[in-house]
């Protein structure tokens, strides 16, 4: 198992069930002129405490040693393995409030959100994760089922989440929009059940968050299974706000097993002004900028063996850094250019069954340093990109290396050709499975191109190995497949089979089944690159030999 699942939070130890405080702790002014209007905070319905923290600032917040005290309990006793370490002081020159132009772009966006009928992260029943839209591929699987999960983003939710700071306003303010879109949930009914909960999740040492979310609605009760739901406009605004500030919002998502749960602020009012309690604000921007902040301070407890629960310190420190670069990049690059420089990135593999250097060298960087640079590496601002560029010439691990190449790739795209040779050239010849070492190095030097690209390629499947072979097959499908011709065609004499590959002879029933061979592999990838050229890979073997003396034909009068 590659080792960044070691220690890999569960889902329910990434996200906390927060239930709603009494309604009487939130109120909020909305003040109309024309069309849905941005909410504001207001706390006139408060407790005098909860009046206090809610009007505090940031720097105020951090230096209350009672409201820090409670900072990171979770409502029952426990407190997660975070404490809070120095947060920065950063403060905008000037609002960052949308234009009128801004303005009416972004309550069309929200009213067109009635337009998505596809599953996505935070709008879906078969899968549990995260996103963060305006950066493709920032995308988090946790949980789910072996499925296709149909998911497709909307743009304009797209669109809403990378306005950032100035949508802000106008999602809070239509959260209870209970337009139905066109995305219905639906449950069978049996195993399992569909039902509303008001799931929210929050920093641990973030006291804001916390006297929102730490008080449990007095007589909450998980509403009877439904079999259907449509998901409205509100719902999905809950998730847009959740990407923006970096929290797990889903209003609809996967529990094992056959569960859906619905966290709906169009439907539940009191998940709706916990959320508005939250973020609501005269200053949106210096609101949001304060919070990333604080998660980019908050740090793991290393409990001395493990990862578990420091985890979480790192994870919302690479999450915010993400944020802060996306939405403040002149007040964060300098800082985090720091952080970069700073990290150790000597190798931490002398034993690949010893993970003890790993978890060292990560408490002293305080985060998975291959995951913080993944969370940053599509930053183009010239100081970061620099930095990342002296951190793939300082990389250890190769896990740091192909965190930092598509940075370096971009100053440097000579040095980090060569590099990934190199490492081409020191890997075993019966790598760790057809998608391991091999295959990543394989697809990010493959993704370069170039003369020196294509004499790896055929350096790396030269030892007659079978697992050299089929990574080599299965590359190709990802990158460069006007090789495969070139790379692959000998292999296709090569009739030894994969160990534990196989496929079903009949695509209607999964069996019976054969071993899947080298040639099938290679055959596989050359007709998916040269739609002339033709493969399936079912029946019997007589009928695969039959198709690849077939290409074989086709190949020598080319």
């Amino acid at each position: 198992m590659p080792r960044q699942f070691f220690n890999r939070p569960s889902c329910t130890s990434q996200i906390v069930r927060w239930f709603a405080a009494s309604a009487a702790m939130f109120a909020t002014a909305c003040t109309p002129p024309a069309g849905r209007q941005p909410v504001q905070s207001s706390h006139a319905d408060a407790t005098s405490r909860e009046q206090d923290v809610l009007a505090k600032s940031s720097d105020e917040l951090l230096a209350d040693p009672n409201l820090q005290d409670s900072a990171g309990s979770k409502g029952d006793g426990r407190v997660e393995s975070v404490r809070l370490g120095t947060v920065r002081s950063v403060k905008l020159t000037q609002p960052i409030t949308a234009s009128a132009e801004e303005a009416e772009d972004i309550q069309q966006l929200v009213g067109k959100l009635a337009a998505i009928e596809s599953p996505d992260f935070g709008l879906s029943g078969t899968l549990t994760g995260d996103a963060f839209l305006p950066i493709e591929g920032k995308t988090d699987f946790s949980a789910g089922l072996i499925t296709d999960h149909r998911l497709k983003s909307s743009d304009e939710l797209r669109k809403l989440v990378a306005y950032g700071p100035k949508a802000l306003p106008f999602l809070l303010a239509a959260l209870d929009d209970n337009t139905k879109t066109k995305l219905k949930m639906e449950h069978g009914g049996g195993f399992g059940g569909m039902t509303f909960e008001n799931e929210m999740s929050g920093n641990p040492v973030n006291a804001r968050e916390q006297l929102v979310l730490a008080g449990k609605a007095e007589g909450h009760e998980r509403t009877q299974h439904v079999n259907e739901y449509t998901v409205t406009v509100g719902d999905v605004c809950f998730v847009a706000i959740g990407q923006i500030v970096g929290r797990w919002y889903n209003a609809v998502r996967y529990q094992p097993t056959n569960n859906i749960i619905l966290s709906s602020p169009a439907h539940d009012a009191k998940l709706r002004e916990m959320v508005r309690a939250i973020w609501a604000s005269d200053d949106a921007g210096q609101t949001l900028l304060d919070s990333l902040l604080l998660d980019y301070a908050t740090e793991g407890i290393f409990n001395g063996h493990s990862l578990d629960g420091w985890d979480v310190g790192g994870r919302l420190q690479s999450t915010a850094a993400m944020r802060l670069l996306y939405y403040y990049p002149k007040e964060s690059a300098g800082f985090i250019v720091q952080r970069i420089d700073k990290l150790d990135l000597t190798p931490t593999e002398p034993d690949k069954d010893d993970l003890g250097l790993y978890m060292k060298q990560c408490v002293a960087n305080g985060v998975r340093a291959d995951g913080f640079i993944e969370a940053i590496a599509w930053c183009d601002e010239p100081a970061i990109l620099a930095a990342l560029s002296r951190a793939f010439e300082r990389a250890g691990d190769l896990s740091v290396a192909l965190a930092t190449e598509p940075a370096a790739a971009k100053s440097k795209p000579e040095l980090v050709r060569t590099t990934l040779a190199k490492r081409i050239g020191e890997l075993p010849e019966d790598d760790k499975g057809p998608y391991a070492d091999g295959y990543a190095l394989l697809v990010a030097l493959g993704k370069l191109g170039g003369d020196q690209a294509k004499r790896a390629f055929e350096q790396y499947s030269t030892p007659l190995t079978t697992s050299r072979r089929h990574t080599t097959c299965l590359a190709l499908r990802e990158v460069r497949g006007e090789w495969a011709i070139d790379l692959l065609a000998p292999f296709l004499n090569d009739r030894r089979e994969l160990d534990r590959w196989t496929y079903a002879v009949d695509f209607a029933q999964n069996e019976r089944r054969l071993p899947i061979r080298i040639c099938d592999e290679a055959a596989t990838t050359i007709a998916l690159a040269n739609e002339d050229l033709k493969f399936e890979m079912q029946g019997d073997r007589a009928r695969l030999d039959f198709q690849i003396q077939a290409m074989q034909s086709v190949l020598k009068m080319k």
